[in-house]
């Protein structure tokens, strides 16, 4: 399970960065990763927070370009998320395939990654694309049942990047499919696995027929344990401020005076579950916010026992979208480039234009 870190301590791991490292061995799930995900996904830390820090220590653009697109998808399907939040947000769905369950997939490498998932809430960016793939090309299941899933289980959960994540392995934007084969996933994890399904050439991948392994359903009712809500004690005078487990922000009108309420929404957790161990790291990074009181409820309830008749303050995201609310904008790489893409590679051209002046 990632680290409670104070912002401070963070800015000390970005500075640790070795983006040479980074680029030569990201693919490898031993390789030399920032592990910064949980933190930028619920707003604790920004992409551009990371992206200035490490512009500032000195490198080039063409040195920093890895890290730096790997910044930008998440900033790149923060927009498209931000265009269709409403096709995406979608009611939870009640059967997966069994083995995701039971970490069944008989890929050695993924139902060892699927077991330490549900342990400390972390899976390696290529496993993810190798489990999407298995899931929705070999064996042909529809994607949202198995991408809330893994959401529910990472500490770096995102609406956006996860959903937008296995659209890409299936295909959906770039209209290729994500194909990996067992050599290929030996090599980035260093498995030696001969047996599998996967033990084939990438020209014969896309005609096997689906293992029947893998077309099993199973029931999921996933649990969520909200805490109970603190006695909100307010200062009448003051504006408020409201956190969500996607703004955990430390430094959000830091020095200024505002009431800080961190807001749970129930019906939001139905749609979008969250085991207990992303509940307990949003909690403990909420609570290094002096002053933050929580509050478990829906808008009308929230709206009862609010006495103050102040500002309320929210930052920008698609899935808290409220009239009682002003919004604050979100802490973008390139904030001038908004809207929705062709592709991340137009976006990227469009961003590095922006970035080398």
């Amino acid at each position: 399970m990632s680290e409670i870190l104070s912002f401070a301590q963070l800015m000390e791991k970005v500075d640790a960065i070795d983006p040479i490292a980074y680029a030569q061995t990201r693919n490898f799930t031993n390789g030399s990763v920032t592990k910064l995900s949980p933190y930028i996904s619920r707003g604790i830390l920004s992409t551009n927070q990371v992206a200035t820090r490490l512009f500032q220590k000195g490198y080039s653009m063409k040195v920093l370009e890895p890290l730096l697109k790997e910044l930008l998808w998440r900033d790149y399907f923060q927009r498209l998320g931000q265009v269709y939040s409403q096709e995406w947000d979608t009611p939870m769905v009640s059967e997966v395939p069994a083995f995701l369950l039971d970490a069944s997939s008989e890929v050695q490498a993924v139902d060892q990654s699927i077991k330490e998932l549900e342990q400390n809430g972390y899976m390696h960016n290529h496993v993810r694309m190798y489990l999407a793939s298995i899931t929705l090309n070999f064996a042909k299941h529809h994607y949202n049942g198995p991408a809330k899933w893994l959401f529910y289980h990472l500490l770096d959960g995102d609406f956006a990047s996860n959903t937008a994540s296995w659209l890409w392995v299936n295909g959906d934007r770039g209209k290729k499919k994500y194909w990996a084969n067992q050599e290929n996933i030996n090599y980035y994890t260093h498995s030696f696995q001969v047996d599998s399904f996967l033990n084939l050439s990438y020209e014969e991948l896309p005609e096997i027929p689906s293992p029947k392994h893998l077309e099993k359903m199973i029931a999921w009712q996933p649990i969520v344990n909200l805490p109970k809500s603190d006695d909100l004690l307010l200062d009448e005078n003051l504006d408020c401020l409201f956190y969500t487990p996607y703004n955990l922000d430390p430094n959000w009108h830091k020095d200024e005076l505002f009431n800080r309420i961190l807001w749970l929404q129930p019906s939001y957790f139905k749609r979008w579950p969250c085991s207990d161990n992303v509940i307990r790291f949003i909690l403990n990074n909420a609570r290094q916010i002096t002053g933050l009181q929580v509050f478990v409820g829906e808008l009308e309830e929230l709206q009862q026992v609010m006495k103050t008749k102040r500002k309320w303050l929210m930052k920008e995201h698609p899935l808290f979208k409220f009239g009682a609310f002003e919004y604050e904008d979100r802490d973008w790489i390139v904030p001038a480039l908004q809207g929705e893409f062709p592709s991340f590679f137009n976006y990227w051209n469009k961003v590095s234009k922006v970035l080398n002046r």
